[in-house]
């Protein structure tokens, strides 16, 4: 596990120091690999201009999300304690819903987060138990990815819930 943390550290502190021109340049260069009309295309081109940009919001598709943070912060420090919907809706947060884990916390405050947090984490930490020190690892590993992809996207449905808290515990449980 020390291994991996090591590995990981590096990559991270790699991706922040490696000049975002690169990026760019090698975004571009992936997307010559597909048609030009493609989802995939679009996708590796407009993360390109994000990076061209220089992290401008509103240059491209991926600027106009990342444009969504401030928005939700704005409405959480106007309602901080118990969150935007109980006070004066003053502020349209609704493009904001895509933001899966600041969304709630804008909308709960952080009282109401903190109960909804504390469920995930107890969950984790209770399944940590069950698990030996190989299965760990992969284990938190799926969990970071379910809180990074909500730090990014709307965690629609039910299925990333499902996924979390019965399938990757019980794929480990099946192969442990």
């Amino acid at each position: 596990m020390r291994q991996n943390i090591i590995v990981i550290s590096t990559f991270i502190i790699l991706f922040f120091v490696i000049p975002k021109s690169l990026y760019a340049d090698l975004l571009l260069s992936l997307s010559s690999n597909f048609d030009p009309n493609s989802e995939t295309y679009y996708k590796l081109t407009d993360m390109s201009k994000f990076f061209e940009s220089r992290g401008d919001f509103y240059g491209s598709g991926t600027g106009g999300r990342v444009a969504r943070y401030p928005l939700l912060y704005e409405a959480l420090s106007d309602q901080p304690i118990l969150g935007y919907f109980s006070g004066d809706h003053t502020k349209d947060i609704d493009e904001g819903g895509h933001l899966y884990w600041m969304n709630r916390l804008a909308i709960f405050g952080i009282v109401g987060f903190i109960f909804y947090f504390i469920f995930h984490l107890n969950f984790v930490k209770s399944m940590l138990k069950y698990f030996n020190e190989e299965y760990t690892f992969y284990y938190l590993v799926s969990v970071f990815a379910f809180f990074g992809l909500g730090l990014m996207k709307a965690l629609a449905g039910r299925e990333f819930l499902v996924l979390t808290l019965f399938c990757y515990p019980g794929y480990i449980f099946s192969i442990a």
